[in-house]
């Protein structure tokens, strides 16, 4: 069985930016989010013993605290890791835990549904760890559009997927070419 680990925690949370108040992205339509990524559901009592809002409040004015939105992201990493453990039982037979980290990372970003529906899923589940490292530069566009971050995102899950390198702090120097780590050409 995977389960979460505090390097798993640490890498995702790089990524996330946390959240203080309930957002949506462009669109009203999306669902709000909070913390660090977590989808706004409602049934966020359950977790942290009381809601987010009071009685009247928007969905869209709910505010946490540092200590409930970690309280958020672990929850959700356990729920996902046991989602994806029940999609792919034998992960941790023939990957290492750094290949499982950068996999929940890339799971977490995405969102299961996404993730289960993804060329990185298909090469997972047929054992081909070399296509799944090729798979991650496809998924760096949001709503059609390429988006720097995702690059720099899916760069180093793919970085770490190959060698067990966190190489969150390269992004932001000369140390890691994003572009070049997905063989993605720089001005497309």
């Amino acid at each position: 069985m995977i389960s979460v680990k505090e390097d798993s925690i640490d890498f995702i949370r790089q990524f996330e930016k946390l959240l203080y108040t309930s957002c949506r992205n462009m669109d009203l339509r999306s669902t709000p989010r909070i913390g660090y990524g977590h989808l706004i559901t409602g049934d966020e009592y359950k977790v942290l013993g009381n809601p987010l809002g009071k009685s009247g409040d928007s969905i869209d004015e709910f505010k946490i605290s540092k200590e409930d939105a970690e309280k958020l992201l672990i929850h959700d990493l356990k729920t996902l890791t046991k989602q994806v453990h029940e999609n792919l039982p034998d992960l941790s037979i023939f990957m290492k835990q750094y290949q499982i980290d950068s996999i929940l990372s890339f799971a977490y970003s995405v969102g299961l549904n996404s993730f289960l529906n993804s060329n990185i899923f298909d090469s997972l589940k047929n054992r081909n760890l070399t296509g799944t490292s090729y798979f991650f530069k496809s998924y760096i566009r949001e709503n059609g559009i390429k988006k720097l971050d995702l690059i720099k995102r899916r760069a180093v899950e793919k970085f770490m997927f190959q060698t067990g390198d966190n190489i969150f702090s390269y992004i932001f120097s000369d140390k890691l070419d994003p572009y070049k780590t997905l063989d993605l050409p720089k001005g497309d």
